[in-house]
């Protein structure tokens, strides 16, 4: 995965810990803290959206519209009921 867009970048020290609280991003790509509004720690969120961009290239679609309790398909993965998305071929 490659890095193509710096425009949100933030120049941060190993000492801070500042939390963020602009809405950035696509909606589909946002972790749930950032739609929420809540301050939310910039790499964590990175690594929620790099999340759903290696399962968009693995399956083929988005794993949910937006990570919100409305969101159906959010929830189903947030209480771990994923046969919906998955089936799981065994031998035998």
């Amino acid at each position: 995965m490659k890095i193509a867009d710096f425009g949100f970048s933030a120049l941060m020290n190993k000492y801070d810990d500042q939390k963020f609280k602009t809405l950035l991003g696509t909606p589909g790509y946002q972790a749930p803290e950032i739609l929420a509004q809540i301050p939310y720690e910039g790499t964590k969120t990175d690594i929620f959206a790099a999340g759903v961009i290696l399962f968009i290239m693995m399956i083929g679609s988005a794993p949910f519209e937006k990570a919100t309790s409305e969101d159906q398909r959010y929830r189903q993965i947030i209480e771990s009921r994923y046969e919906r998305f998955f089936t799981i071929r065994r031998n035998g």
